[in-house]
């Protein structure tokens, strides 16, 4: 019986060692932006060798630009139009398919009357 639950265990180990991982720059992002265009820098592991898609409602996948180095690739995206929400990036390679959760988290209309970095503040 230990040998058996060793054994699944082992293997189970090396299914996850075996996943692919991805990170995603910015970990999140805010709706109702004045910039109507969000940058993502996706990076893993020959990633720039994947088809992507969004399942979002009216976030649209502009361009997807990959680089020299294949370990990464560029997303712009659309979100003019987009509420606050979760949605999936999805990276599909042939059968491989990677789903990843990213969130457009609401913007706080106290901090929209923030007044950032202005004249008054160059010496």
């Amino acid at each position: 019986m230990k040998k058996r639950i060793f054994t699944f265990l082992t293997f189970f180990a090396s299914l996850v060692l075996q996943a692919q991982q991805i990170k995603v720059e910015p970990a999140s992002w805010w709706s109702g932006l004045q910039e109507p265009e969000l940058q993502l820098m996706i990076s893993g592991k020959d990633i720039a060798s994947y088809k992507v898609s969004v399942t979002a409602k009216d976030v649209y996948l502009k361009e997807a630009v990959t680089l020299e180095n294949p370990n990464y690739q560029i997303l712009y995206l659309d979100i003019s139009d987009s509420a606050p929400q979760k949605f999936e990036i999805v990276f599909t390679e042939g059968k491989k398919k990677i789903t990843y959760n990213y969130e457009l988290k609401p913007r706080d209309p106290q901090r929209m009357a923030i007044e950032s970095f202005g004249p008054s503040d160059v010496l």
